[in-house]
């Protein structure tokens, strides 16, 4: 008889346990009740357990990619406004626009690879690039003394962007504890979140001349920091069982699980091994483009697939990316005495805000948040439409540098965007990373 009490253990148990009896395609021969004795006995052994420093250790060195992502894109919101002329001439908007959208370009490329890469070398390895290339963009950036090479700069910084988006939240997913694993992957969120307000106000005092090209050195630092850990990281027991490489894996999973049972590790290795048998037998058998016809018509793919798209497309295309690429010059424009340090009050109600959603998030539960948080993004701006509109009345509905604003408006534009982000950080912006993890 297992330690391990399993009466109370309900039986409805799916992947994330990794039983191939819960698996569509799985052989008929293990469909036993054998099987599902040892899903409870996993369910029962979850509640035991515990978080060792050396799981606290690889899930926030992996984050730091997410401090990347975050502080390489938060930045071009103050340089933006610190570059000036320091180029030999003042950035006209349709420059700015590219330098903003360079980022996201290399981002699209960045994450598509990503994906593919961390099936193929392994997912601490392809960190290690986003890491290479996150210092690459950097350097290129600083030493730009044109705007194409600015550009060129952010694409690769985009690509290692990209990389941490896609590859990190997978990693700390497929190593954390399964009690553990929401918890830890919002680690990833909060760390992003902190990039973007640690930009904001390393920008601050960065404001005179070519004090852009030290914002830009600045991020450098953790990406170097990530790449020295990340040697002293395991790689995810799921790439080593596709690899067949048990033995690294049930290494892993022993210093994973270091306080629980052997009897409890051996199922968690035979759990994994069922799920990644599963997995590879089905893109054996199954071509690309088959895959992909089957997301498309089979309605039990097709669900899951359209709801973590259309999660990630809201987050992307609701306005959040406008804000914090363009925040310190709008509100230069805007009249703000300091516009950066305005600026910071955006980005600090989103990691304040993020932080908020960690702690609700399995509490209240991610769908009943999304549906609660939506309604307060798209007020938020309406109104802060409605006040913008206002505020440019007497100019055609357009900022333009030296002319003054009434403040009442400027300041409930504020108002709404901070509202918006409360919204936006405690729904949208931090549980899109956590759905995609576990999609």
């Amino acid at each position: 008889m297992s330690q391990f009490d399993t009466k109370q253990v309900p039986m409805e148990v799916g992947i994330e346990k990794g039983a191939s009896e819960f698996i569509e395609d799985a052989p008929a021969a293990n469909h036993s009740s054998d099987n599902i004795l040892r899903d409870a006995e996993l369910m029962a052994g979850e509640s035991q357990e515990k978080l060792s420093g050396f799981v606290q250790f690889l899930a926030f060195t992996a984050a730091i990619s997410g401090f990347c992502f975050g502080y390489d894109t938060g930045v071009i919101s103050a340089s933006l406004v610190s570059i000036k002329n320091d180029l030999g001439h003042y950035l006209t908007d349709l420059e700015k626009e590219w330098v903003s959208a360079g980022t996201s370009v290399g981002a699209l490329i960045g994450a598509l690879a990503g994906g593919t890469l961390a099936d193929r070398i392994g997912r601490k390895w392809v960190l290690a690039i986003g890491d290479v290339l996150f210092v690459l963009g950097a350097i290129i950036i600083c030493s730009s003394f044109s705007v194409v090479q600015i550009i060129t700069g952010r694409v690769v910084l985009g690509f290692g962007v990209g990389i941490a988006a896609a590859v990190a939240p997978l990693y700390i997913a497929e190593l954390a504890p399964t009690r553990f694993r929401g918890g830890l992957v919002t680690v990833q969120s909060i760390c992003i979140t902190g990039g973007q307000f640690f930009s904001y106000c390393i920008g601050i005092p960065l404001t005179g001349r070519n004090g852009w090209r030290i914002q830009f050195a600045i991020g450098i630092v953790p990406a170097v920091v990530q790449g020295a850990a990340i040697h002293f990281l395991p790689e995810s027991p799921r790439y080593d069982l596709l690899r067949g490489r048990e033995v690294a894996a049930r290494k892993t999973l022993d210093r994973i699980y270091g306080s629980m049972s052997e009897r409890y590790i051996d199922l968690k290795m035979h759990a994994l091994k069922e799920t990644v048998e599963v997995s590879a037998r089905f893109q054996k058998e199954h071509s690309t483009l088959q895959i992909w016809k089957l997301v498309a018509t089979t309605g039990r793919y097709r669900r899951p697939a359209i709801t973590a798209l259309g999660v990630g497309i809201f987050q992307q295309l609701c306005g959040f990316n406008t804000l914090m690429y363009y925040s310190a010059t709008i509100f230069s424009m805007a009249g703000f005495n300091n516009p950066t340090a305005t600026g910071l009050i955006v980005s600090g109600s989103n990691l304040f805000f993020t932080i908020v959603s960690m702690l609700l998030l399995d509490r209240v539960g991610k769908r009943r948040i999304l549906l609660a948080t939506y309604p307060g993004m798209i007020a938020g701006l309406a109104l802060a439409a409605v006040a913008f509109g206002k505020m440019t009345a007497h100019t055609g509905g357009k900022l333009i540098v030296g002319e003054t604003y009434p403040a009442q408006w400027s300041n409930m534009m504020l108002g709404m965007m901070v509202v918006f982000i409360a919204f936006y950080a405690t729904g949208s912006g931090n549980i899109t990373w956590v759905c995609w993890s576990h999609f």
